[in-house]
């Protein structure tokens, strides 16, 4: 068996239901290997007591509610600077043949 190497250096996490239980423990795993882990959760307390914990930074959201999620992305990105470049990145060119099935 080989040993696994993770590096999330210059990477930005975002962990939903970060306060405590899997989240947590993502968001721990994340910054351990060198991530900008953001723990979201609707519990600012507890939230904030994990981030604290954790050196990920808290955010309170509902994920339920798309304009706190489009809070957060915007505060991210402004915060990391690298929001919209990593989705420049993350664009594919389409498939050959798919622009001519779109059009038919």
């Amino acid at each position: 068996m080989r040993n696994l190497a993770f590096d999330f250096t210059e990477q930005t996490v975002i962990v939903t239901g970060g306060a405590r239980g899997i989240g947590l423990e993502l968001g721990r795993f994340f910054v351990r290997f060198g991530a900008d882990v953001y723990l979201m959760d609707c519990d600012k307390d507890e939230v904030g007591k994990a981030a604290a914990n954790t050196g990920a930074r808290p955010i309170h959201a509902d994920v339920s509610n798309t304009v706190d999620i489009d809070a957060v992305v915007e505060q991210i990105i402004t915060e990391t600077g690298t929001g919209r470049r990593r989705r420049q990145q993350r664009r594919y060119p389409p498939r050959q043949g798919a622009v001519e099935a779109h059009r038919r």
